[in-house]
């Protein structure tokens, strides 16, 4: 449920950046000139049919404001209970931050007759809100969970320079085969300019070469292999 939710503060606050869009291309900032009250009634009691003009405009931006705001408080809770991780976790504390911070400029920009300034840092104030909700349900959602935990997760290479002398490695290579009798050799790396897969050069030796002509080392490994009956799976080693 924390994805859902978290996309849909991310959508609240775009919908508050639009109300707020509406406020200043209609020029109803000053429609409502008293804060945090409209025209001396609490905001959530302001009657609908006294919304005209452009203070429909105004307190409208108001009332979506202060559910965006009530949403980031939830959602900072929500995270600070929830989420395992602390950067995702100081996101929702910046957020709430900035959330409250944005409102009180909002409140002095009608108490201050629209000062340069504090509206300007109004407006960008709700850039920055956006943008850390958006990141927030981002981080928070499955797909991003999904591939952080992969990308902690080593390749497969891993458990075989974990495992330590010389072994035939098949499958993904965390299926390991000791060959303890294989004879020392030199290894030559070259880094050609193109790339190759791994599983089509082996495949293209297994389909090239005939099974009476593999090299003495190919038939000592099959028969490790074989004299293997419970070969040794090699987990991935998760990150610390």
């Amino acid at each position: 449920m924390l994805p859902v939710f978290a996309a849909l503060v991310a959508a609240s606050t775009a919908l508050l950046i639009f109300a707020g869009g509406l406020v200043t291309s209609t020029g109803s900032g000053l429609s409502v000139p008293d804060w945090p009250n409209t025209y001396g009634w609490f905001m959530w009691a302001f009657p609908i049919s006294k919304m005209v003009g452009g203070i429909f405009y105004e307190h409208l931006h108001r009332l979506v404001a202060s559910t965006v705001g009530f949403l980031i408080v939830v959602l900072a809770i929500w995270l600070a209970r929830e989420e395992p991780r602390r950067w995702v976790r100081r996101l929702g504390y910046i957020a709430l931050a900035a959330v409250i911070t944005q409102g009180v400029l909002g409140g002095i920009t009608v108490l201050w007759y629209l000062p340069d300034s504090i509206s300007i840092a109004h407006a960008s104030l709700a850039q920055i809100v956006f943008c850390l909700t958006t990141t927030i349900a981002l981080v928070t959602s499955r797909g991003w969970q999904r591939g952080y935990a992969e990308s902690r997760t080593p390749g497969a290479d891993v458990p075989y320079f974990l495992e330590g002398g010389t072994v035939l490695g098949l499958e993904r290579g965390d299926l390991l085969f000791p060959l303890l009798d294989a004879s020392p050799a030199w290894v030559v790396l070259v880094l050609p300019s193109f790339g190759v897969s791994t599983k089509d050069a082996f495949g293209w030796l297994d389909r090239s070469t005939p099974a009476g002509e593999r090299s003495p080392r190919t038939r000592r490994a099959e028969s490790s292999r074989a004299s293997v009956d419970r070969p040794t799976r090699r987990p991935a080693f998760p990150a610390s």
